[in-house]
């Protein structure tokens, strides 16, 4: 398997409950203050945006993946990725108004404050995918769903496309 990186690529949403901040805000030991993003609102949808190219070694397999940790230890967060792709030449336009699909998992929080998790979609509709193309995505945390319980801040370290090359 192979990823791509989605935070490499992203911006925050405008409700200012989504930014990037040292992890040394949140953790205690500041050992590794690294850049993190974070969804601090838990009762509303916040979200933030990113543009990656597809692989020119994109072969099949997508799955989208979010590494996240919080402070909390009980709830859940109900995570979603609603993507469109553009692609050809003088065809399709960036300036969409709807999305191909949306992708949601609900993760629960760490058993312990800072421990590691990873909530992976369910593959998206492969013929969506096709390498070399542009891919719009929309990364949110769904804090006004029944399912997103956790009242504290869902700190993302990574969120990544991965698939299989060929």
């Amino acid at each position: 398997m192979a990823h791509v990186s989605i935070l490499d690529h992203c911006i925050p949403d405008a409700s200012g409950n989504v930014f990037f901040e040292s992890y040394g805000v949140k953790d205690t030991n500041d050992i590794f203050p690294a850049e993190v993003l974070v969804f601090n609102d838990s009762a509303r949808d916040d979200q933030a945006f990113a543009h990656i190219r597809i692989p020119d070694d994109y072969s099949s397999g997508a799955e989208f993946s979010i590494v996240w940790t919080s402070t909390a230890t009980t709830g859940n967060v109900r995570w979603a990725v609603a993507y469109f792709v553009v692609s050809g030449n003088d065809v399709q336009s960036f300036d969409t108004t709807a999305t191909q699909e949306k992708l949601e998992v609900t993760d629960a929080a760490p058993s312990a404050a800072h421990e590691r998790l990873r909530a992976q979609t369910t593959s998206p509709a492969g013929a969506n995918f096709v390498a070399g193309d542009n891919l719009l995505i929309i990364l949110s945390r769904e804090g006004a769903d029944a399912a997103d319980t956790m009242a504290a801040a869902a700190i993302v370290f990574d969120a990544y496309l991965e698939y299989t090359p060929g």
